[in-house]
């Protein structure tokens, strides 16, 4: 199971001379402005103007930091935009002299995530070129930083639900009246035996975000279908882990909630 919380971007600092909030950037529509990225509700993006091609978001970390992936949540990217790479530097320039680390990222529909070897600098840019520049693209969430990979669940030990938000009123008479809603799902995992190790993985994470803020998982990195996709998800509660063994070491056993955030 890979674990990504450590959302980087949540703390950026202004770069340059023009402090909008946490970032610079390229183009804006200004009811929705580049620091939606770092929003926590993925509904409400980053939506860039119909004035350049080449859109891109700015981040000053204020002392060099780690990351391992970059994921981009909520997207109206199209197949034939083109350019599109994470970049970073240790200087708040990326193109004169080139940016020290850059590198491609493959479009795909839905969630983009891409992961690399660690890189750890102050400066980072999200770039992208747009196939037309009289459009505009939205950006729901971003994350920048490193990951965990913790231990996959037991086998069969994903207990798979969803919750329908449509509301349900019934008359005296008995007819039912109702209001489609959306549908999100719920991931109960089990696990048994772990390490002391893989348990602090789980303990970190619960330190950091807690049921209030969300984070991306994924279920089965090496996987396919819906096992290996990134979900944008919260705890449903505070996982509860015991010990099972004190055989070469304290063992583990528990379950993690999850549900995905709409």
């Amino acid at each position: 199971m890979r674990l990504f919380y450590y959302n980087l971007i949540d703390n950026a600092k202004p770069l340059g001379t023009i402090p909008f909030n946490n970032f610079f950037y390229s183009t804006q529509q200004a009811y929705l402005p580049a620091e939606n990225v770092a929003d926590k509700q993925r509904k409400r993006p980053w939506r860039t103007t119909v004035d350049f091609g080449e859109e891109w978001v700015y981040f000053d970390f204020g002392q060099p930091q780690t990351a391992q992936a970059i994921i981009i949540l909520d997207h109206t990217l199209k197949a034939t935009d083109y350019g599109i790479k994470i970049q970073a530097s240790t200087i708040p320039n990326f193109d004169s002299p080139p940016a020290p680390f850059s590198q491609d990222i493959t479009w795909s529909p839905g969630v983009i995530t891409h992961t690399f070897a660690a890189q750890t600098y102050r400066y980072w840019r999200w770039i992208f070129q747009k196939d037309v520049g009289a459009t505009t693209r939205d950006i729901g969430r971003l994350f920048i930083g490193p990951y965990v990979d913790a231990p996959m669940p037991d086998w069969g030990g994903w207990e798979r639900d969803e919750e329908d938000l449509t509301p349900v009123l019934r008359t005296k008479d008995g007819q039912i009246f109702k209001d489609a809603g959306n549908s999100f799902r719920i991931a109960n995992l089990s696990f048994t035996d772990m390490t002391n190790t893989h348990k602090e993985q789980f303990r970190a994470l619960m330190d950091h975000v807690g049921i209030h803020t969300p984070f991306f998982a994924v279920i089965d990195p090496t996987g396919a279908g819906e096992v290996a996709e990134t979900m944008y998800v919260r705890l449903r509660q505070m996982p509860r882990l015991r010990v099972t063994g004190f055989d070469d070491g304290h063992l583990w056993s528990g379950r993690v909630e999850i549900e995905e955030l709409l």
